[in-house]
């Protein structure tokens, strides 16, 4: 991103029973510790008694400072709405497991983007129901399930 660094954009994810001003209220909060919200993705399962599923990301200076205020911030309306949320730098990685089946091809440009540091993530498993032998070349923990279709390609 251009004219802030990753070291300034914090994301909130959130959850919560879908009623009326719980956007509103999120962004107040947001705005008055004085973020600018530069991408904010909801989606309701339904407005009359379902879920409201909330992701902001927010640019802040010197965000690692101000992360208690925010949350303290949070708090304040996180019960009132019976919030499920974190906030966390953009910048924290994430550590993933990666789901293949027989064909590595992916698998291997996700594992070689990821030793070149082009992802922002660790990857601590491949998980697999067919052989990964190149994972485990790349000291990557593999976890093998086997399926019992598998055996019909043995001749």
């Amino acid at each position: 991103m251009v004219g802030s660094d990753r070291e300034d954009i914090g994301r909130l994810v959130l959850s919560c029973p879908d009623r009326p001003a719980i956007i509103a209220a999120v962004a107040g909060r947001l705005t008055a510790a004085g973020a600018n919200i530069i991408a904010l993705d909801e989606y309701s399962s339904d407005p009359e008694g379902g879920g409201l599923y909330l992701r902001t990301e927010f640019v802040l200076k010197d965000l690692v400072d101000h992360l208690p205020d925010l949350r303290a911030r949070l708090e304040q309306i996180a019960e009132d709405f019976d919030m499920r949320w974190s906030l966390e730098p953009v910048s924290k990685r994430k550590r993933v497991a990666v789901f293949v089946s027989r064909f590595e091809h992916c698998l291997l440009d996700l594992l070689w983007r990821w030793r070149r540091g082009e992802l922002r993530m660790d990857i601590a498993a491949v998980v697999s129901n067919h052989t990964g032998p190149r994972a485990r070349r790349r000291r990557v923990r593999l976890a093998l399930f086997p399926h019992p279709g598998d055996a019909r390609h043995e001749t």
